[in-house]
C-alpha cells in the first residue's frame, strides 16, 4: 500500500515486484543518445562521455563496462561489426571496440553538423544540418546527389531517407542495398511527417497529421495505428515485430506495429532510445532507464485518489480545472462552493483554454479540439505547419482561440508564431510572431505578452479572427504577467512595471525587485490588484499606487488566479480558495481536494 501523494492510495501486487524488473533507472545526470546491439548498449552525455554497458536479462540491470571521451556534446549514432559510429558537431567518428581502450579508426569533418548517421559496412552514411546527405570511407566526405533530405535510417544493409515537399507531402527513399548509385524505391505520403523515419525489413513507421503510419515498402500502403494520433513522438524505431515509440513521458510499444501493446511510464523525460528485442535503453533527462520493455508493469489499484491542478479557468457559472488527467468541469451557479458537474477525460492535453460557450483544448499531437460547456465534444482540428513543429500552449481573446507553436528548432532556424482560428469550425483565420505568455482584454483590445520575440503589445480585437497591431514595445527581461485597469497595462516581472493602453510608453514602477518565476502572477478586479509569486501567499494591493493591503493565508504554493467584479478564485497545490470580492478578510471559503 503506498501513500502517493496527489494521485491517492495506491495499492499494488507485491507478487510482480521481482526480477527481472521492467525498468531500471539510473540517476547519473542527463544523457543524450543511445545504441543497442545484442547485450551491449552504449549511451552519451552532454560532456561528450561515452559509457558501454552491459545488459543483465535478470534484473534487466546495466553493469558499466568502460567509458571514453568523444567530444563536447557527441552522440552516438550506430553500431555495426565490433565498431561504433558517434558524432560531435561536424566531425563524425568511428570507434574500434576491441581494444581494451576504444581506438578512433577514422574521424572525418563534414561541411555541416552531423544530425544523424548510420554505418554502410565500413562506409559513413551522415544526414548534416542543411539537410543534404553525405558519405565518407575515408576523410574526405563525398555529397550524394539526393534533394534535401530531414531524417535517415538503415536495417541491416537497406537505408531509408525521408523527404518533406513544399506541398507538405513526404516522401520515403529505399535504398534495398545501401547503394546510392541505383536508383530508390520511392513512396509517397499525404502530409507532411513529423519526427524520424524508422524501417525495418519490409516496413517504414512515419508520424503524420493522422498518427504513426506503417508503410508497406512493397506496396506504398501506409496504415496508421488506431488510437496513435494522440502520441507526439521523441523517436520511432522498429525491434523484431514491434514498433516502439518514445514520447517524453512513455514508451509505447505497438504488436507488430498494429496495436498498442504497452505503454510503460518512464521514470524520466525521454529523449532517446536503442533497442534490441527484447531490450531496449532509454537516454533520459536524469540519466540512463533500461527497459524488458515486453514485460508488464505491477498493475495499480487506486483506493483512493486525488487530482493535482496545474491551471483553472473560468467562464460564466463554469469553472474549469485542468491536470494531467484531463479537465474537470464545476458549475459555480448554486453557490460560492464549486460543484462537481462533469469531466474530459482525453489523451496528451497539454493546454487549455475558454470562448465565449466553449472549452477549448491543445494536445501533443498538435490537435485542437472545442468542447462545451458540459464537455460535449463539438469540433476537432489537427494544426498542420509542417516538419518540425511543436504546439506549445492555448489562449484565448475575443472570441477567437490562439494556438502558439514553434517552428525549426530541430534544424537551427527557431521561430515562435501563433495561429488564430474560429471557435465554431478551428480554422485558420490568421497569424503572428511570438508565443502567447499572458494575454488580457479590455473591450476591443488585447494586450498581450509575447516570447521570441519577447514583447509587450496591444492589438485592436473588434474583428477578433484578425487581430490589428495598435502597438508593440521590449517586454521587461524578466515578465511572466500582465493586467488591464483604469487605461494602464502592469506588467509582473522583478517588479510591477506600468504602460499607457495605446502607445505602450512606460508610466511607473511599482514594489521593490524579487526574482521572478513561472508562478508569478498578476490580476486585477476594480482598484485591487492580486500578486502571487514573490512570498509564500499572494499579496494584495491599492491602485493606482499599489499601496500594500494585506495577504492572503494559502495552505500551498499557488497555482493560478482568477479574479472577477464578485469573486476570487485561488488554485493552490490542495485546494480551490473562493473569495467574495470586497469581503476578503470574511469571505473565505476553501474546497479540499
Amino acid at each position: 500500500y503506498v501513500a502517493a501523494g496527489d494521485i491517492g492510495l495506491v495499492t499494488f501486487d507485491a507478487a510482480k515486484l521481482a526480477k527481472p524488473y521492467p525498468l531500471a533507472g539510473y540517476a547519473t545526470g542527463a544523457t543524450t543518445s543511445s545504441v543497442v546491439a545484442g547485450d551491449r548498449a552504449w549511451v552519451s552525455n552532454a560532456a561528450g562521455a561515452i559509457a558501454e554497458s552491459r545488459i543483465d536479462p535478470q534484473g534487466v540491470s546495466l553493469t558499466q563496462l568502460r567509458t571514453w571521451n568523444a567530444g563536447a556534446n557527441a552522440l552516438v549514432h550506430d553500431y555495426d561489426n565490433s565498431t561504433l559510429l558517434t558524432s560531435s558537431g561536424a566531425t563524425a567518428t568511428l570507434w574500434a571496440l576491441t581494444p581494451a581502450t576504444p581506438a578512433s579508426s577514422l574521424a572525418v569533418t563534414f561541411p555541416a553538423t552531423v544530425t544523424k548517421a548510420v554505418l554502410r559496412g565500413t562506409t559513413i552514411v551522415a544526414l548534416l544540418a542543411d539537410n543534404s546527405v553525405y558519405t565518407a570511407s575515408t576523410t574526405t566526405p563525398e555529397k550524394v546527389a539526393v534533394p534535401k533530405m530531414v531524417s535517415l535510417a538503415r536495417y541491416g544493409s537497406a537505408i531509408g531517407l525521408m523527404q518533406i515537399l513544399d506541398d507538405g507531402r513526404t516522401v520515403i527513399h529505399h535504398y534495398a542495398n545501401g547503394d546510392f548509385g541505383t536508383a530508390a524505391h520511392t513512396i509517397t505520403l499525404t502530409g507532411a511527417a513529423i519526427g524520424n523515419l524508422a524501417i525495418d525489413n519490409t516496413r517504414a513507421a512515419v508520424f503524420l497529421f493522422n498518427g504513426v503510419n506503417v508503410v508497406d515498402l512493397a506496396t506504398g500502403t501506409a496504415t496508421p495505428i488506431a488510437g496513435s494520433n494522440g502520441v507526439y513522438p521523441i523517436q520511432l524505431a522498429f525491434a523484431g515485430d514491434d514498433l516502439l515509440v518514445l514520447t517524453d513521458k512513455t514508451l509505447n510499444v505497438y504488436d507488430d506495429g498494429k496495436t498498442l501493446a504497452q505503454a510503460m511510464p518512464l521514470l524520466a523525460n525521454g529523449v532517446a532510445f536503442g533497442a534490441a528485442a527484447p531490450y531496449a535503453v532509454i537516454a533520459s533527462s536524469e540519466g540512463t532507464i533500461a527497459s524488458l520493455y515486453l514485460r508488464a508493469l505491477p498493475e495499480a489499484t487506486l483506493t483512493t485518489s486525488s487530482n493535482f491542478y496545474t491551471k483553472m479557468l473560468a467562464d460564466g457559472d463554469r469553472l474549469y480545472l485542468f491536470s494531467r488527467d484531463g479537465v474537470d468541469i464545476y458549475s459555480l451557479a448554486a453557490s460560492d462552493a464549486p460543484h462537481s458537474f462533469s469531466s474530459i477525460r482525453a489523451a496528451n492535453i497539454i493546454d487549455v483554454a475558454t470562448t465565449a460557450n466553449r472549452l477549448h483544448t491543445l494536445s501533443g499531437g498538435s490537435s485542437v479540439t472545442a468542447y462545451s460547456h458540459a464537455g460535449t465534444p463539438l469540433a476537432q482540428v489537427t494544426i498542420n505547419e509542417g516538419i518540425d513543429t511543436q504546439p506549445l500552449s492555448i489562449a484565448a481573446a475575443g472570441n477567437a482561440v490562439w494556438v502558439s507553436i514553434s517552428k525549426g528548432c530541430l534544424s537551427g532556424a527557431c521561430e515562435r508564431k501563433t495561429l488564430v482560428l474560429d471557435p465554431q469550425t478551428l480554422l485558420v483565420t490568421d497569424s503572428f510572431s511570438g508565443q502567447v505568455v499572458d494575454v488580457t482584454t479590455s473591450g476591443t483590445r488585447a494586450y498581450i505578452l509575447t516570447d521570441l520575440p519577447d514583447e509587450l503589445r496591444v492589438a485592436n480585437i473588434a474583428d477578433p479572427l484578425h487581430p490589428a497591431a495598435i502597438a508593440s514595445v521590449a517586454a521587461p527581461a524578466t515578465a511572466r504577467s500582465l493586467a488591464f485597469a483604469n487605461g494602464t497595462v502592469y506588467v509582473l516581472g522583478d517588479k510591477v512595471y506600468a504602460f499607457n493602453e495605446t502607445t505602450l510608453t512606460a508610466t511607473g514602477t511599482f514594489l521593490t525587485a524579487s526574482t521572478p518565476t513561472n508562478s508569478h502572477q498578476i490580476r486585477i478586479a476594480g482598484s485591487c490588484a492580486l500578486i502571487a509569486g514573490r512570498s509564500s501567499n499572494p499579496e494584495l494591493y491599492t491602485l493606482p499606487a499599489f499601496t500594500a493591503t494585506s495577504t492572503f493565508d494559502m495552505p500551498s504554493t499557488v497555482r493560478g488566479m482568477i479574479a472577477t467584479t464578485s469573486r476570487v478564485l485561488i488554485l493552490t497545490d490542495h485546494s480551490i480558495e473562493v473569495w467574495r470580492s470586497g469581503e476578503v478578510e470574511t469571505g473565505k471559503r476553501r474546497t479540499v481536494r
